[in-house]
């Protein structure tokens, strides 16, 4: 019980890393051209939902999912899945879902 634990407070330091190193660079970003929203909770269709970070402009809305992983990535678009590469512990990263394909009216 002990490990689940240490390893669930590894995973949201590390999350919570990631997300302040990101903060960092859009920081650069101008407050008059960029709205930039944090741990936003939505609900749709009686379903609630999180996105980590949500960036508006004039011309385009992103929804940005934070990560930080250590190690190599490898992106396997085909495959739908995340492995994680070059590491003592090479392993394919479970838990990380592809949403594109939960929002058909999103694809391009």
């Amino acid at each position: 019980m002990r490990s689940i634990i240490e390893d669930s407070l590894y995973k949201s330091k590390a999350g919570y890393k990631g997300e302040k190193m990101l903060e960092h660079y859009l920081g650069f970003l101008s407050d008059e051209n960029y709205f930039i929203f944090h741990v936003l909770r939505l609900t749709s269709n009686d379903k609630y939902f999180q996105l980590d970070i949500l960036l508006i402009s004039v011309n385009m809305m992103v929804i940005i999912e934070v990560k930080n992983i250590s190690g190599i990535l490898l992106f396997e678009g085909f495959l739908v899945q995340l492995t994680k590469c070059g590491t003592k512990r090479s392993s394919l990263l479970s838990g990380y879902i592809n949403m594109v394909p939960k929002f058909p009216r999103l694809k391009p």
